[in-house]
């Protein structure tokens, strides 16, 4: 039993076979491309994820950092308060020992006079 084609059923064979060779071709580069589309939009989430986290993790440092900025500024009044306190307690200390002793000098000059 032998088959004959004839040209144009040869030519419709060959063009259909193509056909069905462009369209399995298509159907994988479409299924690869939603896969890249998949792969790269999961990509984009975790990096942006990423990006978020670390803008978090940023702000909290910069808070962190300003509420350890205003314990120095405390401490640093305190420090100054307290100097200033330490110096004006030093200066009434030594009024007070300047006049001791000028009042011991005072009373020595006297018993010296009362002497001679």
């Amino acid at each position: 039993h032998l088959l004959v084609y004839t040209h144009a059923q040869m030519d419709q064979a060959v063009a259909s076979a193509g056909f069905d060779l462009k369209s399995e071709y298509n159907r994988q580069l479409n299924a690869l491309n939603r896969q890249h589309q998949l792969e790269a939009e999961r990509w984009f989430s975790e990096v942006d994820g990423l990006r978020r986290d670390t803008e978090i993790r940023l702000l909290d440092k910069e808070m962190e950092i300003k509420k350890l900025q205003r314990e120095v500024m405390a401490v640093s009044d305190v420090s100054s308060d307290a100097t200033k306190e330490l110096k004006s307690n030093f200066s009434r200390y030594m009024g007070d020992i300047a006049k001791q002793q000028l009042q011991q000098l005072q009373i020595l000059e006297t018993q010296t006079r009362r002497e001679v």
